[in-house]
């Protein structure tokens, strides 16, 4: 048992001389930064610049990093590696000239359009019958063309009226025996006046009243006039079916005694 104790004693001693023999450890070695690419250069602190630099406002000098070069088939050899100038912001191609500004585009000339076509219309007639003015709308209408026929009241001179203005139905019989025994036979006797004949033409009024005159009887002479029936055509071409002038021109050649009168298209 003792002889144990003493092992243990002695072993202590000779682990407590070899403790004191150690050195005393260093300053932990900071930790290697990992290698930088080609053309990459290494961060400098401010502190670590050169005073002379920061006085100036000058960034330090950047030592370009060697970067070992291994030949296919030779051996390892350090080639320098020059940093990659900085480029300038305005210039991606690294001139560090201002980019030109991009010319702009030319304004584009506005070409005016065409106004739409409009359709037009017109008036066609006199016709003195409804035969004619319906055969005529059935021709344009079957052109394509919107038609409508009207008819009207046209008032048209009839002839020279001579006659004698009396008072009465009752003066205007007693005229009319002076006048038989005159020799007079052509009259008609009305409620206000005796006729004495109607003509169409002029000098054989004014000579039949002359007659009359001469005989004692103060005559008149009017103008005459009748109303008749007369039918229209109004005639709307669509902008895209117009007759072109040679068609209308063709259509007055078989109507020609009828005109046609453009119109605004209400």
């Amino acid at each position: 048992m003792r002889a144990v104790i003493g092992l243990l004693l002695l072993a202590n001693l000779l682990l407590f001389a070899w403790w004191q023999m150690q050195p005393e450890p260093g300053p932990e070695p900071s930790p290697r930064p990992p290698a930088l690419g080609p053309g990459v250069a290494a961060l400098r602190l401010l502190s670590e610049r050169p005073a002379a630099a920061v006085e100036a406002g000058r960034p330090p000098a950047v030592e370009p990093e060697t970067v070992a070069e291994t030949e296919p088939g030779g051996t390892g050899t350090e080639t320098a590696i020059e940093p990659e100038a900085p480029v300038s912001p305005t210039d991606e191609q690294g001139t560090g000239a201002p980019a030109a500004e991009a010319p702009s585009p030319a304004p584009v000339p506005q070409i005016a359009s065409a106004p739409p076509a409009q359709p037009v219309c017109s008036t066609i007639g006199p016709f003195d019958t409804r035969e004619a003015a319906e055969a005529l709308a059935a021709e344009l209408g079957g052109r394509g063309l919107e038609v409508e026929m009207r008819m009207t009241y046209s008032r048209e001179p009839a002839g020279y009226w001579v006659f004698l203005p009396v008072k009465d139905r009752h003066a205007g019989q007693a005229a009319a025996e002076r006048l038989v025994a005159a020799g007079v036979k052509d009259y008609f006797v009305g409620p206000d006046f005796v006729s004495l004949g109607i003509f169409r033409d002029r000098a054989a009024a004014e000579r039949r009243d002359r007659e009359l005159r001469a005989m004692g009887y103060e005559t008149r002479m009017e103008r005459r006039f009748r109303k008749r029936e007369v039918y229209w055509l109004d005639v709307r071409e669509p902008a895209q079916l117009r007759l072109a002038a040679e068609d209308w021109a063709a259509l007055q050649a078989t109507h020609p005694d009828v005109q046609r009168q453009v119109n605004d298209c209400e």
